[in-house]
């Protein structure tokens, strides 16, 4: 009986494989790999299951291929094509998996309409559109809108290649779809006049339109700025920014005498608010703040970007593929890297008025590696102090390179006075070890970056000085993160740490707050990473012609970069937002030169992008808060 059984099985498919010929399949080498399992003893669902296997085995290379492509074009000169090759085998391997849940998805679709009406001719096309269409749609969208630049012969080539891929990808599914007809119905439906010519016509216009949609703006690296002239002023400009102060918290602290010279400062000058979304972090809030534009624009989105194993190049966050992107967020053995400058092309505010200006800046998210400015002046990136007290040779931290140890003897020397500053201030605190030690740290970032503007400031031609203090911020961070567990005496302490602070900046950038009379002052607060969408940040500035006591408009992140060249007589550049309508800085006469074009694109390293400190410093700012 079970021979009998099994000859009646086998001339079941038999007769599967006689209407599969005789409706013109199996024709092709291709086809009858795909359809063998049809053809052979095998239960209908694992038949449609080995045929999906087999289809993602084929299209997997293909759009890894494209994938790789887009990865490499996006993070480009930094990657090259030995990187393209390894980058292709880790998203073949990822895209196999999408693929075979996109076949199986097809073919389920197909399989329920054919069972309530019984295989149909054009089935297999139907299940080949249902793959092609968007994945086709998803590969022209990732390039279009992440890779600018790039001209229109190239966005061309990669709509060929992208159609092709998914041409390719929707034939093979078609023969899944068929798969899943057969399994379910027992037919064997048409093959019918339309194939991979015809899919590739059908899928054509999608990739036609897609080209009609509005594209993001950018500009290769390297590109000069527009031709512009700077306004004759005596004026220099102090930059500050502060992490981790918000209005709240100095509204909070007025009354308690911590912020005394701040208030002062505020009476003085003008003050605009800023908003922004909660849950950014702040490499991406500074950089925006310091660029003047968006994420997409200035690249620079994480305190970290990954590397995949055998690329030693950091393939930037929110530019990987799909798929890359959850692979290397939770299943590819990737490398986690600091945060670098090196996909930046849009320039700073220092870069900017360096162009013209010497310049000195201290301490900025990514300003590694030390670029020179063509007008001179100082870089210290924000990996120079990590190394100093690792005692680590310098590579690239400073710009002039000589910097670097003219720093270190000078941190050297320094550090008997900081120490005394720092019992001056909070020796009498009654916190315990941790919160001591906490406070010490976040002293030390800030003291550093203060006493380093104010050195380099000493320099007569230095015309605009920029220093970045995150200690705030890292306090607020560990302090409210350590609040939770530790019950009343660790909330009054984190209260009484947090006042005594804010105390000690508002002495340090006092004298800033009142600038000479030659001199703009310009303070950023941001809320940091204890934002929880109800704080505002703001701008206080003081200077020559600035409105006493003047409230302006609420600030998006990207018009500060434009109000700071307004002040120092820059021309505004057409890809930044417009100077703010504001009364309160009339009298200084910003924003009044004609705008320009653009500002151009800084060179981008192409080599030397990783550094054997990368491990040490990971470790500095996971014990800092900002990696988890």
């Amino acid at each position: 009986m079970m021979d009998q059984g099994r000859q009646s099985e086998q001339d079941s498919y038999d007769v599967v494989r006689s209407r599969l010929q005789e409706r013109g399949y199996l024709q092709h080498g291709i086809e009858r790999f795909l359809l063998k399992e049809m053809v052979s003893a095998a239960s209908p669902l694992r038949a449609v299951v080995r045929t999906a296997l087999k289809a993602a085995l084929l299209g997997a290379p293909l759009l890894g291929g494209i994938l790789a492509v887009a990865t490499v074009a996006v993070n480009r000169p930094m990657l090259g094509a030995a990187d393209g090759l390894i980058i292709w085998a880790w998203l073949a391997l990822m895209a196999g998996p999408v693929l075979f849940v996109l076949d199986l998805a097809a073919a389920g679709i197909l399989a329920l309409l054919a069972g309530r009406r019984g295989a149909m001719s054009g089935d297999g096309f139907r299940g080949g559109l249902l793959v092609g269409l968007p994945l086709l749609g998803y590969l022209v969208l990732l390039w279009w809108f992440g890779t600018p630049g790039l001209g229109l012969a190239a966005d061309i080539l990669f709509a060929a290649a992208a159609l092709a891929v998914a041409a390719a990808v929707g034939w093979c599914a078609r023969f899944v779809s068929i798969a899943g007809v057969i399994g379910r119905t027992g037919e064997v439906p048409a093959r019918g006049r339309a194939g991979f010519a015809a899919l590739t016509m059908v899928l054509l216009p999608l990739a036609a339109v897609l080209f009609l949609l509005p594209r993001a703006g950018g500009m290769q690296e390297g590109m000069p700025p527009a031709g512009f002239q700077v306004q004759d002023s005596p004026h220099t400009l102090v930059f500050i920014g502060v992490d981790g102060l918000d209005s709240n918290l100095v509204q909070a602290l007025a009354g308690r005498g911590a912020v005394d010279r701040l208030l002062a400062a505020m009476e003085g000058g003008s003050v605009f608010p800023t908003s922004r979304e909660p849950g950014k972090q702040p490499p991406e809030i500074w950089t925006t703040l310091l660029t003047g534009t968006p994420p997409q624009v200035h690249r620079v989105t994480a305190v970290d970007e990954e590397s995949l194993p055998g690329v030693a190049t950091p393939i930037r966050k929110g530019t990987a593929p799909l798929p890359l992107a959850a692979a290397l967020g939770f299943l590819l053995p990737s490398r986690t890297m600091p945060a670098t400058g090196v996909h930046r092309s849009v320039r700073t505010l220092w870069e900017i008025a360096g162009l013209k200006q010497p310049t000195a800046a201290v301490g900025w998210w990514a300003s590694w590696p030390a670029q020179d400015n063509p007008a001179g002046g100082y870089v210290v990136t924000d990996r120079a102090l990590p190394k100093l007290l690792s005692n680590a040779p310098g590579d690239r931290d400073t710009a002039p390179a000589s910097l670097y140890k003219r720093l270190g003897d000078d941190h050297a020397v320094e550090t008997p006075d900081r120490e005394a500053g720092f019992q001056r201030w909070f020796g009498d605190l009654a916190a315990g070890a941790e919160v001591s030690r906490i406070l010490r740290e976040s002293h030390l970032i800030d003291h550093f970056a203060l006493k380093t503007l104010g050195t380099l400031l000493e320099d007569p031609g230095v015309r605009s000085g920029y220093a970045y203090l995150p200690g705030l911020d890292i306090l607020r961070t560990r302090l409210l993160g350590r609040t939770e567990s530790a019950g009343i005496a660790g909330i009054l302490e984190t209260e009484q740490a947090l006042q005594r602070y804010v105390a000690w900046l508002d002495h340090e950038i006092g004298s800033g707050q009142r600038p000479r009379g030659d001199e703009y002052f310009v303070l950023v607060a941001d809320p940091g990473r204890s934002a929880t969408g109800q704080e505002e940040g703001f701008v206080l500035v003081n200077g020559p012609g600035v409105t006493a006591g003047c409230v302006g408009p609420v600030l998006d992140p990207v018009q500060v970069a434009p109000l700071v060249l307004g002040l120092l007589g820059f021309p505004r550049s057409e890809e930044l937002a417009p100077f703010p309508d504001t009364t309160c800085l009339k009298g200084a006469d910003a924003g009044s030169v004609p705008a320009i074009r653009s500002y151009g694109r800084r060179s981008t390293p192409t080599s030397g992008v990783v550094s054997d400190f990368d491990p040490e410093l990971m470790e500095r700012l996971r014990s800092l808060g900002y990696v988890q």
